[in-house]
């Protein structure tokens, strides 16, 4: 099928011949350029407008491998590239290519086709083998032909330089041999395709680019139809003469000389008539002496009056050239003496008059600095001055508002006291009013009224509780690692690229800590991994996520209040407390449910304010850790929260945040840091192959965790291996000098984290990531000792064995004075 005949996406594992349409930019740690598609494999070349085969700029994209010289890699350079759909293929976008070059398959030239040197003049052999090179702007093919106006030479191996030269030589050494041939006789053989490069690299003015190929198949016809030429360099055809006479380099130069002087000193002595005149018009040269070939050469060489003459004249001549020589050079050197002396003065007088010059500037420069110091000291003066009066008038008008500011909150109190107090006054008279204006109740209210509740099964407190609590929870099987493939599957059919260490990291810390924060720069998919892994461990139903808003001041916020005027507790908008109530009455059922509640942009606001409640009670024991909605002595039991005004938390909750990293969010404060673990999430690398998203489509095949499974991959403190806990002492000691040392939550959540770690990460691997996220962010500059602290640090966390930990020390040694470790990433 033609290239006529097909879509773009029929090119997918094809080869083109393609051309650089911009020099290589960097982007996430890569290189990338745009390439432009000339012709196929096969010789189709690719015609205009190329945006039909190529949507949607007619181009190509391609990631570069690292080992590949930029300086080879400008526009017009031809490259062999095989196909393959590019990563982001979206069709809508007019920005986007929807092919890029497989990249361990794109190679600098090709082997079937040869490049096309344009000259504006019909090329001579003597002139392209001379060893300047022609001037050519860019790198070629390694075969090319040279083409004029009217004829084309070659085939040539090309030895393209930096300096824009392109060096030839016959591309069979042993057979010099070329072609000269009619351009107008090849026809349609080459192809001339000509694009505009740089349309989308502003650093570079936009440039057309014309690029002549012709496949291999080109050198048959020339050999045909061509001229052969011989295209042997200097040093072969010095070697082939060589070989010819006899006579090595160094005899042929002693030849050449003795010639030349046998030429001057010749005379007509002993010798017949006119046999003189024909010898000095022999030798008037002697390179066409050498060119006689060798057996003249010899001959002259060997006769008898010739030697005779060399031994008569030969001192003569050496004596009479000598002095020549002598007398030319002297004169030579008095001539060049007085050229230099001359040049010497005028240099001089330069210099006298650039002194007077740069000292006429530097009474100009001087002058000019002190009248604008002079200038620069008034106006500082005056604005010293003007601002002292601004911060009198400032200070006097503070001192306006801080009366007329506490003159309006003793009016605020005492009104606030005063609608209190009629609040109270009141309040029995409208409980009468509700009792009366109350709308039909049910049969289920009825009870409430008659006080029939029971134990915590009432029907007010049941219609708190989801649905699935009445449902079943199947026990999948799995094996831990098993999990972690599964949650990969889910991670990629969603169309999010992720390492496995990294989801293994996030499992880990979600399984031994109650609470975990993910942090990172907007868009590395936090907010979406909680999502993922509910999926992956098959609890989506019972997973909850709230959005921080910025307006949250305290816990009410999040876990809502008791509602005077109702008499009842009203939950808060999030949600949390249901989903804590279905995590309870699951836990008491033993249905084995896990319950994931991610707090979203948690650092929106402050999360020690409206966390308050949860940070108090987190590092608790399971049976004494829970939170309390309201007050004993407010409420009655018609309200169906009141089973639950001690709300626990149980060992199936798990709390999973997510933190942006910008200047609009809050950081934490240490109080926060020392009960997360904080996991910082790294720009993910799109270069592998990415799946289209499906969030609406279910993912079949997915086997659930049951909580009984899930609790079994997690190893106590006491199961760490000793060699761990030995090490974790030392860098203890060494946090110490810092006054920064392990507290005990602290050391049995490092030691909890690197047990578990076992069965998915090695150990170093486990405890670079442990460190990184538990021990790091508590560290301070402004610490006592830091210095001390974070060189010994740096001996124990070397980057071969902990790179993660061994980066963001560096980073906190960089750092200029105190610092948030948000600022670090």
């Amino acid at each position: 099928m033609s290239l006529q005949d097909m879509e773009w996406g029929d090119l997918v594992g094809r080869t083109f011949l393609c051309a650089v349409d911009q020099r290589p930019f960097e982007s996430y740690g890569n290189k990338f350029c745009v390439l432009t598609p000339l012709v196929s494999a096969e010789g189709e070349r690719v015609d205009e407008p190329r945006e039909r085969l190529f949507p949607n700029r007619g181009r190509i994209w391609w990631m570069l491998r690292r080992e590949l010289d930029e300086r080879w890699i400008t526009p017009g350079v031809v490259l062999t590239v095989q196909l393959e759909r590019a990563v982001e293929d979206d069709s809508d976008r007019p920005d986007k290519d929807l092919l890029q070059a497989r990249r361990d398959l794109t190679v600098l030239g090709s082997n079937s086709y040869l490049e096309v040197i344009r000259l504006d003049h019909d090329p001579e052999v003597g002139q392209l083998l001379d060893g300047a090179g022609i001037p050519w702007e860019r790198p070629t093919i390694s075969r090319v032909l040279v083409a004029g106006p009217k004829n084309v030479v070659g085939p040539w191996a090309a030895d393209w330089s930096p300096d824009g030269r392109v060096r030839l030589k016959a591309l069979i050494p042993g057979r010099p041999l070329v072609w000269r041939a009619s351009l107008k006789k090849l026809g349609q053989t080459i192809l001339d395709v000509g694009f505009t490069a740089n349309g989308w690299d502003k650093r570079f003015p936009e440039v057309t680019i014309r690029v002549g190929l012709a496949h291999e198949s080109i050198l048959e016809t020339l050999e045909q139809i061509g001229e052969g030429i011989d295209a042997a360099d200097d040093h072969q055809v010095m070697n082939w003469a060589l070989k010819r006479m006899g006579y090595s380099r160094s005899e042929q130069q002693r030849i050449k000389a003795i010639i030349e002087r046998a030429s001057e000193a010749a005379t007509e002595e002993e010798a017949p008539p006119g046999r003189m005149d024909r010898f000095r018009k022999i030798c008037a040269s002697a390179d066409r002496v050498m060119g006689l070939g060798a057996d003249v050469a010899k001959e002259l060489t060997s006769h008898e009056a010739f030697q005779h003459l060399i031994e008569e004249n030969l001192e003569n001549v050496l004596e009479e050239r000598l002095s020549r020589e002598v007398e030319s050079r002297r004169a030579t050197i008095e001539r060049q003496t007085r050229e230099l002396e001359e040049k010497c003065q005028d240099i001089q007088k330069d210099l006298a008059r650039l002194d007077e010059e740069y000292a006429e500037k530097d009474r100009q420069l001087e002058a000019e600095l002190r009248q604008s110091q002079a200038r620069r000291a008034q106006e500082l003066e005056d604005r010293e001055r003007a601002l002292e009066v601004h911060l009198d008038r400032l200070a006097e008008q503070e001192h306006r508002l801080n009366q007329r500011a506490e003159a309006l909150q003793e009016k605020f109190e005492e009104r606030n006291e005063a609608i209190y107090q009629r609040l109270l006054d009141d309040l029995p008279i409208l409980m009468r009013i509700r009792q009366h204006e109350r709308p039909a109740i049910s049969e289920s209210d009825e009870r409430v009224e008659r006080g029939d509740w029971g134990e915590r099964d009432s029907a007010d407190s049941t219609e708190l509780l989801p649905t699935f609590l009445a449902r079943p929870r199947e026990c999948g099987g799995l094996t831990e690692s098993e999990l972690l493939d599964q949650f990969q599957r889910v991670a990629r059919y969603r169309g999010f690229v992720f390492e496995r260490d990294d989801l293994a990291n996030i499992h880990i810390a979600a399984k031994v800590g109650l609470w975990t924060v993910l942090a990172g720069p907007s868009g590395t998919g936090k907010s979406s991994l909680p999502r993922l892994y509910a999926e992956a461990l098959g609890v989506q139903e019972e997973q909850l996520f709230v959005s921080v808003r910025p307006d949250w001041m305290d816990d009410r916020d999040v876990l809502g209040g008791f509602n005077s005027l109702s008499g009842r507790y009203e939950p808060a908008a999030s949600g949390l407390v249901n989903r804590l109530i279905a995590a309870y009455e699951d836990e008491r059922a033993g249905r084995g449910g896990l319950y994931l509640i991610c707090l979203d942009e948690m650092n929106l606001s402050r999360v020690e304010h409206y966390f308050a409640h949860f940070l108090s009670v987190m590092e608790r024991p399971a049976t004494s850790r829970s939170v309390e909605l309201y007050a004993a002595s407010l409420g009655s039991a018609a309200d169906p929260y009141a089973a639950y005004r001690h709300l626990p938390i149980g060992d199936n909750v798990r709390f999973i945040g997510t933190v942006n990293i910008d200047e609009t969010s809050y950081f934490f404060s240490p109080r926060v840091i020392d009960r997360a673990s904080l996991i910082v999430l790294e720009e993910p690398d799109l270069s592998g192959s990415v799946l289209p998203e499906n969030d609406r489509d279910r993912l079949g095949g997915l086997q659930p965790v049951h909580r009984s499974e899930y609790e079994s991959w997690i190893r106590s403190h006491d199961q760490a291996k000793e060699s761990v806990r030995a090490f974790v002492m030392e860098l203890d000691e060494v946090l110490r000098r810092g006054r920064s040392g392990l507290a005990h939550r602290t050391f049995r959540r490092f030691l909890r984290y690197v047990a578990s770690a076992e069965s998915l990460l090695d150990e170093d691997r486990a405890f670079d990531l442990a460190f990184a996220q538990i021990v790091i962010p508590r560290l301070k500059q402004s610490a006592v000792g830091f210095s001390a602290m974070i060189d010994g640090l740096r001996q124990k966390m070397t980057e071969g064995r902990f790179p993660r930990s061994a980066t963001l020390l560096e980073r906190l040694i960089e750092a200029q004075g105190d610092y948030d470790f948000f600022q670090l990433l």
